[in-house]
């Protein structure tokens, strides 16, 4: 069975405004100012995390004034380098470990979601771990999700409010392989698609009827076949949509169940 890595377009989001900040190598800039309230925006936060935001962007200014810094030839920004950065990296790899205990639920809540993830999957042993959280990007009303990855690099994303998972995928430097070998027929893929949608989608039978379907390709090695509500619901902008795309053996490589968002 021939195997290889499928390259996919998926919303790839940040953990968070303050996950993301300041990596290794990294040009550098003044982090966003403390005195944002990040509880406005839907993110956790505790005395430990605010005192540490805090420390980095005093660092970080001390740093740009008098440390270790020079202007990068490419972009013509000012990087900091040595022991600047070293002391920078040190107090943002403290603050994304204690945002991720801020915003991870408590372990029953998690263990409930790794379940799913498992289930949906087909492996019991898969290796998940959480990431973090970020702003819903299908949703117009303020609602968080969580974001979680197993050891292969696929990437779940979870609504909190019910624990369930509504999109995954290859997330970046996916490991992932996926068949191409044997090559199946779009209309076997397409009962495939069906088979795995109504397993893990209620009411499919009733979206299947109303809805309006699609499929694609891409260049032989992957299929998608998507269901789209008509009207947008309530208060939102985007309709609701169910999307599962496989690979050209009929692998899963990613699923998109929006309307168990919004139903």
């Amino acid at each position: 069975m021939q195997k290889t890595r499928l390259s996919f377009t998926l919303v790839l989001l940040a953990l968070g405004a303050l996950i993301v900040g300041l990596s290794v190598g990294s040009v550098l800039k003044p982090p966003v100012s403390s005195a944002r309230s990040e509880n406005a925006a839907g993110y956790p936060t505790n005395p430990t995390v605010e005192a540490l935001k805090a420390e980095l962007e005093r660092v970080t200014q001390e740093e740009l004034a008098k440390g270790c810094v020079e202007q990068d030839a490419r972009t013509g920004q000012r990087v900091l380098w040595g022991s600047s950065r070293e002391r920078v990296d040190a107090i943002h790899a403290r603050l994304v470990e204690e945002t991720l205990k801020a915003e991870q639920r408590e372990p029953e809540a998690v263990a409930r979601v790794v379940a799913r993830i498992r289930s949906l999957r087909g492996d019991p042993s898969l290796e998940v771990s959480f990431q973090g959280t970020s702003g819903n990007p299908y949703l117009v009303t303020s609602r968080r999700m969580e974001i979680y990855q197993d050891n292969q690099g696929m990437m779940y994303f979870v609504d909190p409010a019910t624990d369930e998972v509504f999109q995954f995928g290859p997330g970046p430097n996916s490991r992932v392989e996926f068949c191409l070998s044997p090559q199946l027929e779009v209309d076997e893929l397409r009962q495939r698609a069906e088979v795995f949608v109504g397993k893990n989608v209620p009411d499919f039978q009733q979206i299947r009827e109303k809805w309006i379907y699609s499929e694609s390709a891409k260049g032989g090695t992957s299929y998608l076949f998507r269901w789209e509500a008509p009207d947008a619901s309530a208060g939102e902008e985007m309709r609701p949509f169910v999307q599962v795309v496989l690979s050209s053996c009929g692998e899963v490589v990613s699923f998109q169940d929006i309307y168990r968002l919004v139903r």
